[in-house]
């Protein structure tokens, strides 16, 4: 993998609703999982994972290579879908 297929996935999640997205910059990614999980419930969990673009996939999808960060309910081990 070089340099340029690295992305950071970010996702949060409450009961009711969520945010999610992707960024080519690791820091953004974890502003943004901030931003989001304080517009969502204090029950509110996510995570911020290292991702590759999955060049074979018909349709946009990234293959998880890491999870760099668990945050609020989801450090107890949760998964957050997004």
């Amino acid at each position: 993998m070089n340099r340029d297929d690295a992305f950071y996935a970010w996702a949060a999640q409450d009961a009711t609703q969520g945010s999610c997205g992707v960024t080519a910059v690791p820091d953004l990614a974890r502003h943004r999982i901030r931003e989001a999980l304080a517009k969502l419930t204090p029950d509110a969990a996510g995570l911020v994972e290292k991702v590759r673009l999955d060049r074979s996939a018909r349709q946009r999808s990234y293959i998880r290579l890491t999870v760099l960060g668990r945050y609020g309910a989801a450090s107890d081990g949760g998964e957050v879908a997004c």
